[in-house]
C-alpha cells in the first residue's frame, strides 16, 4: 500500500486499555501492517484475539505469533478476506499456521489470523 498523507494521532497500549477497562474476551487488531507493534504493547495473555494478515507480509505474522506464544499457550486459525469463516477445521500451532499461510490459496487474498488461549 502507498499512503498519500500523514495523520498524527494519540496512541496507547493494549496493557493501558486493559488496566483501564479490564481484560476483554476478544480483541480485534486491524492496523494495516502495524500488528506486531500493537502486540508489543500487550504484556499478558487474553482469551482470544484476531489480527489482519497480508499475503506478502508473513514476517509480520511470524512476529505476532512469536509474541503471542511468549505470553501463553495459544492455538491459531485463519479466515480468508472478510469471510469470518475459519479456514481450518482444527486449531493450529504457529508453524502449521505459517505453512498454511504460504500456500497458493492463502496467498491470493489478505485475511485474519485468530488466536485462542488453550485451556490449562
Amino acid at each position: 500500500m502507498r499512503w498519500n498523507r500523514r495523520v498524527e494521532i494519540d496512541t496507547t497500549t493494549l496493557d493501558s486499555l486493559i488496566e483501564r477497562f479490564g481484560v476483554p474476551a476478544f480483541i480485534k487488531i486491524d492496523v494495516e501492517g502495524s500488528e506486531p507493534a500493537v502486540l508489543a504493547g500487550l504484556g499478558r495473555f487474553v482469551p482470544a484475539l484476531s489480527f489482519e494478515y497480508l499475503p506478502r507480509a508473513l514476517r509480520e505474522v511470524q512476529a505476532c505469533l512469536e509474541r503471542l506464544t511468549a505470553l501463553g499457550p495459544y492455538r491459531f486459525n485463519w479466515s480468508i478476506g472478510e469471510s469470518n469463516q475459519l479456514a481450518s477445521d482444527r486449531w493450529l500451532d504457529p508453524s502449521e499456521l505459517l505453512a498454511t499461510l504460504r500456500t497458493p490459496a492463502a496467498q491470493r487474498r489478505p485475511g485474519d489470523v485468530y488466536a485462542r488461549l488453550e485451556p490449562r
